[in-house]
C-alpha cells in the first residue's frame, strides 16, 4: 500500500510540473498576462498531506512573493521570466486552511484541506 501511495505522489508531481512548464513564452510581458497564482489552485481544493506541496504563478521579475498558510510562511523571488514557486508544508490531514499569497498583488484561497489525493483513470 505504501508503494501505491508513493507512486501516486510521484505521478501527481509529474503532472503538476509538466503542466506548469508546457510551452515557452518569449517575453516577460507574456508572463505578466498569466494569472498571479496558477488556476489549478482555487477555493475548496485538497492537497496531499504529509508532503511539501508546490504553489506557483507569475508576477513581475525579481519580485518577492510570500505565501502564508496555517501560520507558516514561505517566500521566494520571481525569476527573470516572472515565474515563482514555493513549497508549503508538510501538513498533516485536516483543515480548512486559508492561503494568502502576497507580492504586488494579494490573493487568498479559502477552504483548503490536506488529505489523501488520488488520481484515477480508466
Amino acid at each position: 500500500m505504501k508503494l501505491v501511495r508513493r507512486i501516486s505522489i510521484v505521478i501527481a508531481f509529474v503532472i503538476i510540473f509538466v503542466s506548469a512548464n508546457m510551452g515557452s513564452l518569449d517575453t516577460v510581458e507574456a508572463y505578466l498576462d498569466k494569472p498571479f497564482i496558477h488556476s489549478m489552485f482555487a477555493d475548496h481544493m485538497v492537497l496531499q498531506r504529509d508532503v511539501e506541496n508546490p504553489v506557483w504563478g507569475w508576477t513581475a521579475p525579481g519580485e518577492t512573493v510570500t505565501v502564508e498558510i496555517g501560520g507558516r510562511i514561505s517566500t521566494c523571488t520571481a525569476g527573470s521570466d516572472g515565474k515563482w514557486m514555493v513549497k508549503i508544508g508538510p501538513f498533516s490531514k485536516g483543515g480548512p486552511y486559508e492561503m494568502k499569497v502576497t507580492a504586488s498583488k494579494t490573493a487568498s484561497i479559502k477552504d483548503i484541506l490536506f488529505g489523501e489525493v488520488w488520481f484515477c483513470t480508466g
